[in-house]
């Protein structure tokens, strides 16, 4: 049976068709992005997804007054959300939605085994579920749904690596924040055993991305969304971030495939890591770009946060 997204998860809400950007390719476990927008004469109840082992994940493009989840043919959760607003559905419960007003979201279908193969993959303990407070405003999820948003929008633009990129970064911070283990604890904590072997059998080309120097050095923090920026050619180049208390957590970095070979990841790591330094920031480096320059430049290993030297082995 197909997931919910896409076309199938626009006739969930009654819709002709749904825009969709299969993010990580796979038989059974596609990452998808579905852009769900039902105008004022497309409200009321829709149709229940039936169960299936992934989560939904929905990021509010716009606001919405009125939304209702149904869980198991009952009201669950009755509210309004915020544009940038989240929400994280289990979807093996039989869920549907009542729509009170219109509604305009990026809908993420995360399968639970792909969960799974990213956390591996990056080192990450593994996770019984993923959950968070519904209507809560994440401004690194706001910050990569606006990334996915322009693939959709400019298909063309969106090549597999980036895609990918995205997905896993997605992925990360969705364990990274919102993961509880079987016996409901947040599931911050790294796999130390993993992490050296799993950054090394990653498909990405982490390595070579720092090996050169960029011409112009030319990275500015953007605090507002949650991002160092380097800009060039008309592309901008991104490592995000998220902040909590005297910690930063780099996620991602992404540099468009008209920047890459220039050593735009490298600058775009140094100038983090540089502000962390003047701030008095201890690191986590989530994103496997920084990962691997810090594992192999020891001086900057009294930066890291206890996460992150189990992150990195150390």
């Amino acid at each position: 049976m197909q997931g919910a997204y896409g076309d199938l998860l626009g006739r969930y809400f009654e819709l002709p068709c749904a825009p969709a950007l299969v993010m990580l390719p796979a038989p059974t476990t596609p990452f998808v992005a579905t852009r769900i927008t039902c105008l004022p004469d497309q409200l009321g109840m829709k149709q229940e997804i039936p169960p299936q082992d992934a989560f939904a994940v929905t990021l509010h493009l716009a606001g919405v007054s009125h939304h209702e989840l149904w869980v198991r043919g009952r009201p669950s959760v009755v509210r309004g959300y915020a544009p940038g607003a989240i929400s994280i559905v289990d979807l093996r419960d039989e869920v549907a939605s009542y729509l009170g007003s219109p509604l305009d979201a990026l809908h993420f279908y995360v399968p639970r085994a792909l969960v799974d193969a990213v956390t591996d993959a990056a080192g990450l303990a593994r996770v019984s579920g993923i959950a968070c407070m519904p209507g809560l405003v994440d401004p690194v999820m706001e910050n990569l749904g606006a990334a996915v948003l322009a693939l959709l929008e400019r298909p063309q633009r969106a090549s597999s690596a980036t895609s990918e990129h995205l997905a896993i970064a997605i992925c990360a911070h969705l364990v990274h924040r919102f993961g509880s283990t079987a016996d409901g604890d947040a599931a911050a904590s790294l796999a130390p055993r993993h992490s050296r072997a799993c950054t090394e059998r990653h498909p990405f080309p982490f390595e070579t991305l720092l090996m050169t120097t960029p011409s112009s050095p030319s990275v500015q923090d953007n605090p507002s969304k949650h991002r160092f920026e380097f800009e060039s050619q008309g592309e901008r180049a991104v490592a995000i971030y998220s902040l909590a208390g005297d910690v930063i957590t780099f996620i991602h970095t992404l540099v468009p495939e008209a920047l890459q070979g220039q050593g735009v990841a490298r600058q775009l790591v140094l100038a983090g890591l540089a502000s962390a330094r003047e701030r008095g920031l201890r690191v986590i480096p989530q994103c496997p770009v920084f990962a691997a320059y810090m594992r192999s430049h020891p001086e900057t290993h009294d930066l890291l946060a206890d996460e992150g030297r189990a992150l990195l082995g150390l």
